[in-house]
């Protein structure tokens, strides 16, 4: 069954998109610089960009009046498209925040771009949906059949010992969404109830045993979200040492490691 966008939600997206372009010259004053993380953040953003562009059937036109058919899959759409959906909420909570902050007073400018933030939010939503039902399930980290990124990580050497569930998935959405996350973001791709509280505990152990990091802070509706990234992949530590290539370079995906190993063990990171 293909993802489709109506012509509204499509042309929000391509918008964003073309506005997302824009940040090649910043990319390129990055990279004279030597900012590798801003690179890869801005990398990312455009490379995500051009894809739904040249390879997502969405076009070259500034605007339709029909229906949009992806021609990219859901397992490469899913991805993607959280990535979006991340930065454009994020946008619209700063802008609500400060709606709240005037009592409803923003001017004409800014409600209009809060008005286009939501419509572009509501395309990025009917896409992660239309792709979840494709992929059978509420999130495609649960299933074997989607390709993750090559992207070494010692799941031999963790997992085994006392690697809880919610943690290994939320090692998994880090890898898979390529930036940092908040428990909120992450609740939002697991999409099976478990609670941003039960996911914020999972998150501090993890950065108490420094396989995550805090990067940054952000107050939302008077509560502060803390995002978190990989500690070891960002410095290239498992890289040098060459302990994450599983089975012959292949990353062995979650449901792999089997119910034993995921639960067994009763260090500080299965608790």
């Amino acid at each position: 069954m293909g993802i489709d966008l109506e012509a509204p939600e499509r042309d929000a997206l391509h918008a964003s998109i073309r506005a997302d372009l824009s940040l090649f010259g910043d990319f390129e004053d990055a990279l004279a610089r030597g900012e590798v993380n801003t690179c890869a953040d801005l990398g990312r953003t455009l490379a995500d960009g051009l894809r739904l562009l040249v390879d997502g059937a969405l076009g070259w036109r500034l605007e339709t009046t029909r229906p949009t058919v992806f021609s990219l899959c859901a397992e490469d759409l899913l991805p993607i498209m959280l990535r979006k959906t991340s930065t454009v909420q994020a946008e619209i909570e700063a802008l609500e925040n400060r709606d709240e902050t005037l009592r409803g007073r923003l001017d004409d400018e800014a409600a209009t771009e809060l008005a286009e933030l939501r419509l572009l939010n509501a395309a990025c939503e009917s896409v992660i949906n239309q792709a979840r039902r494709d992929l059978g399930g509420s999130t495609a980290l649960r299933r074997p059949s989607v390709p993750l990124p090559d992207v070494a990580y010692p799941w031999d050497r963790l997992v085994p010992r006392f690697l809880h569930p919610i943690k290994v998935i939320i090692i998994e959405a880090m890898l898979w969404v390529g930036k940092p996350l908040a428990a909120k973001q992450v609740e939002f791709i697991m999409d099976d109830g478990t609670s941003v509280g039960i996911i914020s505990y999972h998150m501090r152990a993890l950065a108490s045993v420094q396989v995550v990091r805090k990067v940054d802070h952000k107050k939302i509706r008077g509560a502060t979200q803390t995002f978190y990234e990989l500690a070891a992949l960002n410095n290239g530590e498992l890289e040098q040492k060459g302990e994450g290539r599983l089975e012959g370079g292949r990353r062995t995906p979650i449901s792999e490691h089997g119910n034993g190993g995921v639960n067994s063990g009763s260090g500080r990171l299965g608790r």
